[in-house]
């Protein structure tokens, strides 16, 4: 998923929804390795990586779970390219260390 970054990913699914953004976060479940849900709607929406899909970690190039702020970054920019009139807050929860074996 991390090819080119989330934003060409996301603004595909943002023009497929005309900006809708409750229908924007319920969408994308459709995306690999994301959980979306819009909690209340305009207002709380939920995405949730279930996967690391940095191709670098998954070939065991990288396995420092600092990526997930990187991640954290992309999604807020992504986030408010798209909606710009919006503040979007991201938070990191449950990181699971990565331990090179």
């Amino acid at each position: 998923m991390c090819e080119g970054g989330t934003l060409p990913i996301y603004k595909k699914l943002y023009e497929d929804t005309n900006g809708d953004m409750d229908t924007f976060f319920q969408m994308a479940n459709e995306l690999p390795g994301i959980k979306g849900e819009a909690v209340e709607k305009g207002c709380i929406n939920h995405l949730t990586s279930l996967e690391c899909t940095y191709n670098l970690r998954k070939k065991d190039y990288v396995t420092t779970s600092l990526l997930c702020d990187c991640s954290r970054q992309s999604v807020i920019y992504s986030m408010q390219s798209l909606w710009k009139e919006h503040k979007f807050t991201v938070k990191l929860r449950n990181i699971r260390r990565i331990a090179a074996d």
